[in-house]
């Protein structure tokens, strides 16, 4: 039995009752397969808890103190219920004889199989075989999405204490950004193929940008997954895929390959954006993780990537200027810039200028960090 997923382990206890001498063959290190050790349970853990919460502000007459989500205890939750169900179903496959073979299987012959693992590989001659491993998911007649984009849509369209509203419309557009997704991922991995191993001494200017808006968005949606803002988490996925898009447009507008410091950013950020994205789009992750970055193991358990805090300090930052209460424009500044220095940038633009019609500003109103008013 090749794979000791559900399907597997349930066709070999069959089988194994009815006299035959079985044998499993998993990379798991435990009986499960990835329904046990990486998506359902795992899955359900983190959906038992959003359930609870949401349930908890929807009874009448009842309140109660804002939620503080432990990861560390629900974690350690999903890890005892893993535990407990994997020594179930290896009392299980002991008492019928059934052997586990932990590795991954290739077939030598029409009759045997090659088992490798971490201790060297193993020949295993069999009569009979059966394939539990690889599927490939289908798309049932009606049903034109798959899993993954429907996933998107629910955690995109609303967060967790509020009903979905099913659009077609919003479903299309969850599976025309998956496919973004692959394409902007394949050109990434393309991209950063002839970047150097070791991480460069420095960077330029716009290596430097892609490694900001990377890093940016892994400390946004490590913090919206933490709190269970998946809705949130899937916006900064979209602007910083958008980022992605920009970085590779001016990378082939150079008509050349990509500086070695660019090539490498290319590939870190691809190799974040598949792991942000992983918890809501599983699948897509999975296959972006070893068929586009060609990395091995599986993505979900992969260790999540390291925050460069330098890299979250923003040396600059745009502000809309708005004149006599509409918008004409945006002034970017340092970051710790003084109102002098802002007014004098604002009253510089032309169509501020334009706006004022020759006249002098009679005032000039500064939110910090959010918006530029003046009034003419």
């Amino acid at each position: 039995m090749i794979g000791g997923g559900p399907g597997g382990y349930t066709a070999a206890f069959r089988a194994a009752d009815l006299g035959k001498k079985v044998l499993i063959v998993e990379q798991q290190p435990v009986l499960g397969g990835v329904c046990l050790n990486v998506g359902c349970i795992p899955s359900k853990a983190l959906l038992h808890a959003a359930k609870v919460i949401a349930d908890a502000g929807e009874v009448p007459g009842v309140s109660f103190g804002k939620p503080r989500i432990d990861i560390a205890a629900v974690r350690k939750a999903k890890d005892a219920v893993v535990e407990r169900l994997a020594k179930g179903l290896a009392s299980l496959a002991k008492s019928r004889t059934v052997r586990v073979l932990n590795g991954t299987a290739e077939f030598a012959s029409a009759n045997s199989i090659r088992v490798s693992s971490s201790l060297g590989a193993k020949l295993i001659r069999f009569d009979h075989a059966v394939i539990a491993v690889g599927s490939s998911p289908i798309r049932i007649k009606g049903v034109p999405y798959g899993a993954d984009t429907a996933r998107f849509f629910v955690l995109s369209d609303s967060p967790p204490d509020r009903d979905v509203i099913w659009s077609e419309e919003g479903v299309q557009g969850a599976a025309r950004f998956m496919q973004r997704l692959w394409r902007l991922v394949n050109e990434a991995a393309d991209a950063g193929k002839a970047a150097p191993q070791d991480r460069p001494a420095t960077f330029g200017a716009d290596a430097l940008t892609l490694r900001k808006a990377a890093h940016g968005a892994l400390d946004r949606v490590s913090t919206g997954i933490e709190r269970l803002h998946f809705n949130v988490c899937l916006a900064n996925i979209r602007e910083f895929a958008n980022e992605l898009a920009d970085a590779l447009a001016r990378a082939r507008s150079n008509k050349s390959a990509p500086a070695p410091d660019l090539s490498w950013s290319l590939r870190e950020a691809a190799i974040i954006l598949v792991q942000i994205f992983s918890p809501m789009m599983p699948h897509l992750a999975e296959e972006c993780w070893q068929r586009a970055l060609g990395q091995t193991g599986l993505v979900s358990e992969a260790r999540w990537p390291q925050i460069e805090p330098d890299l979250l300090v923003e040396d600059s930052i745009t502000l809309p200027v708005q004149v006599n209460g509409k918008k004409r424009g945006e002034v970017t500044v340092a970051s710790g810039a003084g109102n002098p220095e802002i007014e004098a940038a604002v009253l510089a633009l032309d169509a501020v200028k334009q706006a004022l019609g020759g006249k002098q500003a009679r005032k000039i109103i500064i939110v910090p960090q959010r918006i530029v008013n003046v009034v003419g």
